[in-house]
């Protein structure tokens, strides 16, 4: 995993955490189980998957605490000091294992007090299962870290604007190879493709 710096993880969190307490409801934790979701709140980037920049993570936010999932033998001690992992304030990120989701999710809903707030369009139901009784769920379709971050600050508008800027110049000289190209006869998709890759 590596990590991307537009707004900082710790003002992205403080916003969440805001929108749960300003919420009716009053959700005292978030569970994040979209992977882009955790991705965007922490600024991180990872090659779990192939061709994708995600990391497999699910995320307890809760108002004072942090608990990220991850696959921890995969954390290297620069992303530790990132994260704040060696403190237990509100800013400092637990790293959990992976696996252990499911079990820290019932002790977590067993504290009386306890109200999760979940996008149903990404949660699972083996974790959805667990939070009960029904007082103790809060859901909508999307998590309030979905409909935040299709809301681009500066920065990130103008990182998209130069990346369509790029992709356009890779797609201008991939039409101007072509016109050179298709009439020799000899040219497949695949190598198009290929060429195209190499300009962007």
């Amino acid at each position: 995993m590596f990590h991307l710096s537009e707004r900082t993880w710790q003002m992205k969190v403080d916003q969440i955490r805001s929108l749960m307490m300003s919420n009716p409801y009053k959700p005292t934790a978030l569970l994040l189980s979209a992977l882009d979701e955790t991705a965007w709140l922490f600024n991180l980037r990872g090659n779990d998957i192939p061709y994708n920049p995600f990391f497999y993570s699910y995320t307890l936010l809760t108002l004072d605490e942090i608990w990220l999932f991850v696959h921890t033998n995969r954390v290297t001690e620069d992303l530790k000091k990132y994260l704040t992992a060696s403190c237990t304030g509100p800013l400092c990120v637990q790293l959990k294992s992976y696996g252990s989701v499911r079990e820290n999710l019932m002790t977590y809903v067993a504290r009386p007090e306890a109200k999760v707030w979940i996008g149903t369009e990404y949660t699972n139901y083996a974790l959805y299962e667990i939070i009960t009784p029904q007082e103790k769920l809060m859901t909508s379709p999307y998590s309030p870290v979905l409909t935040t971050k299709a809301v681009k600050d500066e920065t990130e508008e103008q990182i998209l604007r130069e990346a369509h800027v790029r992709d356009a110049v890779a797609v201008i000289q991939l039409l101007m190879w072509l016109e050179k190209a298709v009439p020799q006869g000899n040219l497949t998709e695949l190598r198009a493709a290929e060429y195209v890759n190499k300009c962007r």
